[in-house]
């Protein structure tokens, strides 16, 4: 787990694109030194799953949401 995630600067990227294609995140540079490009994808996918399966954890300030690849 990359505890950089937490930083507020990077959450804040998290909640702000929310509704943004996770595969154009996934596949285009990072902008945050630390964190890949599918990091960044991969939380932002979790964290749209967890509005409704995990609504406590969508509305917690700072977490990082874990997600599972089946």
């Amino acid at each position: 787990m990359n505890e950089e995630l937490l930083a507020r600067p990077i959450q804040e990227y998290i909640n702000t694109n929310l509704n943004v294609d996770v595969n154009k995140i996934a596949l285009a540079k990072s902008i945050f030194e630390g964190i890949s490009a599918a990091e960044l994808a991969g939380q932002i996918a979790a964290k749209k799953k967890s509005i409704h399966k995990l609504p406590t954890w969508f509305n917690q300030e700072g977490s990082i949401t874990l997600h599972f690849y089946r």
